[in-house]
């Protein structure tokens, strides 16, 4: 559960370094596109792979510490999310433990839109309660993700093979850099294509997409 409730700030700074040592151990030192490719595709996967770790450890815990209740739902919202542009499905809910404790607790774990178009507010729904990490997850969305998590594993070996076959085939494909400005051209047995040097439309959009995936990397903090 560590990954699961780690700092988003600090997940950032993490990946952050991860892709920085990518880049100064491996990019920076070989010029192979097959190599690019590769690494951009299996760093991919590694995502996937991270984020299959971290449900998996939510499923165990929820195995071991899980307590099942009907809860009344008494709010649908729309609220910010953490990684992406679209907003969470959330639902807040109230529920009494075994215990005498009632809880009011909002969550947005696995909710698909057509859950959430079906849950009601003023009406009941089954919930699954972790007691180690006092998070709540429906019932419905739960085991609906788990019947759909193989689409996860299928991603991550997706990416990984796709990565390898097409590192291997345009391993001999070169990238080069200009000193001066940084612009990047392809060279295969001597000969050269793809040359932003002498593409202004390309530098352009190469600039402009780098600024737009900063904008989405911090912007969204």
């Amino acid at each position: 559960m560590f990954f699961h409730s780690m700092n988003p700030l600090v997940e950032k700074l993490l990946i952050g370094i991860f892709f920085f040592a990518i880049y100064w151990f491996i990019l920076r030192r070989y010029n192979s596109l097959g190599l690019r490719l590769f690494v951009l595709f299996f760093s991919v996967a590694l995502a996937v792979s991270y984020w299959i770790y971290e449900d998996e450890q939510v499923l165990k815990s929820l195995q071991k510490n899980g307590q099942h209740y009907d809860a009344l739902v008494l709010q649908k919202l729309k609220t910010k999310a953490e990684h992406t542009t679209s907003a969470d499905n959330t639902v807040k809910l109230s529920f009494k433990t075994t215990g005498g404790e009632t809880i009011e607790q909002s969550t947005h774990e696995y909710i698909s839109n057509e859950e959430y178009e079906r849950f009601k507010e003023g009406k009941t729904i089954p919930v699954l309660y972790d007691a180690q990490s006092r998070i709540v997850y429906v019932n419905e969305s739960l085991n609906r993700f788990i019947s759909e998590k193989w689409v996860l594993y299928a991603a991550a070996a997706f990416f990984a093979l796709a990565g390898a076959i097409i590192g291997i085939v345009v391993r001999k494909i070169k990238v080069g850099v200009d000193e001066e400005t940084g612009d990047e051209y392809l060279e295969v047995d001597g000969k050269t294509m793809f040359d932003e040097r002498k593409s202004p439309m390309m530098r352009a959009a190469k600039h402009a997409n780098i600024v737009s995936k900063m904008f989405q990397a911090f912007g969204k903090g």
